[in-house]
């Protein structure tokens, strides 16, 4: 459910482009200006009486000056208040991007501030700010100049309290659009640098470039980040240039063309065109001006702009028939801010005119650089999703795999132990026999000696307790023999409240686990002793091992020494394998196996 602060919000958003025009009407306003194209008329002329070339300014009219670096526009306000209460009106300039603003009070003058008199909100646009008390009039001269750009002034008288809760709401928005770019800006950086995928980092620049439209257009970057800075119309200018330039070379890689074609091949000298373009305006651009030929280029740039665009439309249609959803999806959201910038240049070829409210370019290209980011966003998350489902089903299947060798092991081990003590005992047997016979005593003997080496290897091979699931009785008797071999006691062995028969399919990965370590023990831990616990904690086994040896760092531990074979037998069983030691202070290993 939308709340009703949001809903709110909304509406004044809708409301507060239009809204800034409305005069108080308790105050009478006559409002003047005067064009100074080679900027040679002095402030004193300006200000005497006697100075005549006033020209009326309608209200809601603009003056368009165009590119003159001379050029300086003297607005004249003459306010009268004809109510009996005080009432705070403001003249609100509109452009964020005027180089200089100065204003004449009858008490003094003032450069344009960057907050908003009486609030803590930094002035997003030039403004002069009147109080008038009951029937008190005050005459206020403006001058406006623009050095770096185009000059157009549009001035509107507003009340001091609409022009604070506008200004509220374009700086709110405003952050929250720029902090929403920067998100996926990271976001998209992280991702680019993880990926190495172009379409990311076309993005990432995209994203750069819109967030200094933004930020130039709505006043945001000279009133938080570079108050002296005079150039920021120009960071507007070109990022205007760049921004469907970067959203055209962004879309031919979001929606990469399936078959060569005229269309795509168009794409990259048309880009190439505008891209040179601009670089000849930025270094030839005061030249240009002077000679009065920046106006042509600049129109030249939103041809070539325009043309790019629908060059880049025709090549989403192309593709509509090989990437269906992708496509529809560009199509969709770009539709927007193709049909914004069609008339937008045909605004600026003076084919139409038609007045854009101040937001509404920014917040187009605002939803259309982070929808694409989303996507992209989505995109990746999806991709991610895919591939640990893909690695969650090779685990799987590994474990299975796994699982099948060890019981394949198993049952080899059985049938060879079965082999050696049924049909090689059993021939034994009949040997002895037949030694006994002829009575010699050395083939008795030696028969003798054959038989118990073969008992010993068919039990070291498969332990008949172990076949009995009797893993302690089969891991004792491993112990005793080690022991007797080593000729001390060096591993002892102790169990707490641990069955002596066990019917589960772990024991022999468990035993050859165990078996495993005594090994690594002997070979590597020169160990006097070495003590294994076998533990019952109701949901768990567990298997301790430790020792008084010259220890191991875990992490440079190489895997030839059957630690990693040891831990894919636990593992095959959902078990834990952790190892516990420092060089030099001896080693635990502790096994755990759940009780299903």
């Amino acid at each position: 459910m939308i709340s009703n602060q949001w809903i709110a919000v909304f509406v004044a958003l809708l409301v507060a482009p239009f809204s800034s025009s409305r005069a108080e009407n308790t105050v009478s306003v006559r409002s003047q200006y005067y064009v100074d194209a080679e900027g040679v008329c002095s402030e004193g002329q300006v200000l005497a009486s006697t100075f005549n070339q006033w020209s009326e300014l309608a209200a809601g009219a603009s003056i368009d000056v165009g590119f003159n670096q001379n050029a300086t526009v003297w607005l004249r306000y003459d306010l009268l208040n004809t109510s009996h209460e005080t009432h705070s009106v403001v003249i609100n300039l509109v452009d964020p991007n005027l180089d200089s603003v100065e204003v004449l009070y009858p008490f003094g003058r003032e450069l344009m501030g960057d907050w908003v008199v009486g609030s803590w909100l930094p002035a997003l646009v030039p403004h002069a700010s009147v109080a008038l008390r009951h029937n008190e009039s005050v005459t206020v001269f403006l001058r406006v100049k623009k050095v770096t750009s185009y000059l157009r002034v549009a001035p509107r008288l507003t009340s001091a309290e609409d022009f604070l809760r506008q200004e509220s709401i374009h700086l709110g928005v405003s952050v929250f659009i720029s902090a929403i770019l920067v998100v996926l800006l990271f976001f998209n950086v992280a991702t680019a640098l993880h990926t190495r995928k172009a379409v990311y980092a076309w993005y990432v620049l995209l994203a750069l470039v819109n967030l200094c439209y933004i930020g130039a257009s709505t006043g945001l970057l000279k009133a938080t980040v570079m108050p002296g800075f005079i150039y920021v119309s120009h960071v507007r200018l070109y990022a205007a240039f760049f921004s469907p330039l970067m959203f055209c070379v962004f879309l031919y890689h979001f929606v990469p063309p399936t078959t060569a074609s005229w269309v795509s091949r168009a794409l990259r000298p048309q880009g190439m065109l505008l891209l040179a373009i601009i670089v000849v305006s930025t270094v030839f651009y005061v030249p240009l001006m002077r000679l009065q030929l920046i106006q042509h280029l600049v129109d030249m740039c939103y041809t070539v702009v325009l043309l790019l665009m629908l060059t880049t439309v025709l090549h989403l249609f192309n593709e509509l028939r090989f990437q269906r959803k992708r496509t529809l999806l560009v199509l969709s959201a770009f539709s927007l801010i193709l049909l914004a910038i069609i008339v937008l240049v045909l605004k600026e070829v003076q084919l139409i005119d038609i007045a854009f409210p101040r937001e509404t370019l920014e917040l187009i290209i605002s939803y259309e650089t982070i929808v694409f980011g989303m996507a992209l966003a989505q995109i990746y998350i999806n991709a991610f999703a895919h591939n640990n489902r893909l690695l969650k089903e090779l685990a799987l299947a590994k474990g299975e795999s796994l699982r099948d060798l060890a019981n394949g092991e198993l049952n080899e081990r059985s049938r060879l132990s079965a082999l050696l003590h049924d049909y090689f005992g059993g021939r034994l047997v009949t040997l002895g026999l037949m030694a006994r016979k002829i009575k010699d005593r050395e083939l008795i003997t030696e028969v003798d000696q054959l038989g118990s080496d073969l008992r010993n290897l068919s039990h070291q091979i498969m332990p008949t307790a172990l076949r009995d699931g009797r893993l302690t009785d089969a891991f004792k008797q491993h112990l005793e023999n080690l022991n007797r071999v080593l000729g001390h006691e060096q591993f002892q062995l102790y169990c707490f409240e641990f069955p002596a028969q066990i019917s589960a399919p772990w024991t022999h990965d468990v035993f050859l686990a165990l078996v495993e370590l005594c090994t690594n023990s002997i070979k590597h831990s020169k160990a006097d002793h070495a003590v294994f616990e076998f533990y019952n904690h109701g949901d768990h086994y567990l298997f301790h091992y430790s020792d008084d040896g010259v220890g191991f760092e875990p992490d440079t531990v190489n895997n030839g020494n059957g630690l990693t074979d040891i831990r894919s037998r636990v593992q095959i069983h959902k078990g834990s394998f952790e190892i516990d030691s420092r060089a030099g202070t001896g080693t635990e290993i502790f096994i755990t196996i759940p009780i299903e």
